[in-house]
């Protein structure tokens, strides 16, 4: 097939690079790479939780940490926090493209078979592992790269300096907080501010936008639901206006509208078989604690 014969979207990959890591770090260059192509603003960065990148990538929580900080380690990811994570948990990510070209400097054979450019999984089983992007000498500028006894988890040195930093951090953002929510608004120009509040909008229905596309790819699935309904209340607690909280409400709706029906009347022809009785008493479930709040489940208190 020629390339102008195409009829499907793709992701470009770094081929020598994808070819030298595990599974595991393939699975997640793929995920950066394809958000980074739809979500990244005009400098690069974008914005993902934690929880995002285990759904779109399919990787366990401790995985997504141990895969970021191994490219944040080799220099091919750059990582920031802002919100609630206070420095722990990384949720704004740039991809470093220019770095991929120090893997096409070696043959693809070599990238393959070659054990010896295979690039490691940080280690995050060892006892005290703390990820790169947390370790205070950390660096990922330039062609400098983290030795390995930085990043040994027996240095009590360096994680009672990671520890400092970020009491320190900790205690002044919290002393900062109250300042800066007073004293915003009057310090930027109103373009600025109106400039703030369209930003804060247009991340919140990008977000918005995975959040669906993930239920959509689940309409079949409904054993999936839950966990990604619970990751939408939670989102749309921190909604910046309860008008685009109101809107996701209904998108969750229309979608629950269109899927509840149809396993209801595909279990209608064996009522008694072990799916249609699991999704019976799922629904119950689920009508039992929409009484509790009025989120993402309060359809099936409707039912």
């Amino acid at each position: 097939m020629k390339k102008s014969e195409h009829k499907y979207q793709f992701t470009a990959l770094p081929v020598n690079l994808t070819a030298c890591l595990d599974n595991n770090c393939r699975s997640m260059l793929y995920t950066l790479l394809q958000l980074s192509s739809y979500y990244a603003s005009e400098d690069g960065w974008f914005f993902r939780s934690n929880a995002d990148l285990q759904a779109q990538s399919r990787l366990s929580d401790k995985m997504v940490r141990a895969v970021i900080s191994t490219f944040h380690k080799i220099g091919i990811l750059e990582v920031k926090s802002v919100g609630q994570s206070k420095g722990i948990f990384p949720n704004q990510f740039k991809l470093n493209a220019s770095k991929f070209v120090e893997w096409e400097k070696l043959s693809l054979e070599d990238c393959i078979k070659n054990p010896s450019y295979a690039i490691p999984l940080d280690d995050y089983k060892q006892k005290g592992w703390k990820p790169s992007y947390l370790l205070a000498n950390s660096s990922h500028e330039g062609t400098r790269t983290v030795t390995e006894s930085s990043l040994s988890p027996h240095n009590i040195e360096n994680e009672e300096i990671v520890d400092n930093a970020e009491n320190i951090e900790n205690s002044e953002n919290e002393e900062k907080k109250k300042e800066n929510i007073d004293t915003y608004q009057d310090t930027l120009g109103t373009s600025d501010w109106e400039q703030s509040q369209y930003d804060e909008v247009d991340r919140y229905q990008r977000e918005e936008d995975m959040y669906m596309r993930i239920l959509e790819a689940n309409s079949y699935n409904w054993r999936r639901w839950e966990d990604i309904l619970t990751q939408l209340d939670a989102f749309m607690e921190k909604s910046p206006s309860p008008d685009l909280a109101d809107t996701t409400y209904w998108k969750i709706r229309s979608f629950l509208n269109q899927r509840v029906p149809y396993f209801q009347q595909k279990y209608e022809e064996d009522p008694d078989s072990d799916d249609a009785v699991d999704f019976e008493n799922q629904l119950a479930n689920w009508a039992d604690y929409s009484k509790l709040q009025s989120g993402a489940f309060s359809y099936f208190g409707d039912e």
